[in-house]
């Protein structure tokens, strides 16, 4: 199921830090996990606030009592590389079904998928939106 999405925006902040900056700094992506939660809210979701991840920020959020996270980062995508924003979706899961169960997307995140695709379609600052699956990413990432 294609459960990540890829687009391109300069809505969003995505300048390099400079050389003589902190490596440890907050990684890109923050206004974007904060779009993301207030489209999702005005849609009645319940989200949390953004929360910083290796790499990204984390959006966690509960749909149709479904608890589900999104992962929100910059990635150079292509050749030669180009800015672009991901949202890689999956389905919040205990520590005993993280472990011995599968990391397959979830069906049951669809409608969410819907939700979000709906809300990036209708915004005229995010360009070239293509949804992929973890294969795919993974080939071109």
């Amino acid at each position: 199921m294609k459960s990540i999405a890829l687009f391109q925006s300069d809505a969003f902040d995505h300048s390099w830090p400079s050389e003589n900056t902190d490596p440890n700094a907050v990684p890109l992506g923050r206004d974007a996990a904060e779009y993301l939660k207030t489209k999702l809210a005005e849609q009645n979701i319940a989200v949390q606030n953004p929360i910083q991840g290796e790499g990204g920020w984390v959006v966690d959020g509960d749909f149709q009592k479904i608890l589900f996270s999104l992962f929100v980062h910059w990635a150079p995508i292509g050749t030669p590389p180009t800015d672009h924003w991901v949202i890689q979706s999956r389905l919040r899961r205990g520590l005993m079904k993280s472990i011995f169960s599968s990391s397959k997307f979830p069906e049951q995140l669809q409608p969410l998928i819907t939700i979000l695709n709906n809300a990036l379609v209708r915004d005229s600052r995010i360009n070239s939106l293509t949804w992929i699956d973890e294969a795919e990413f993974a080939a071109i990432y």
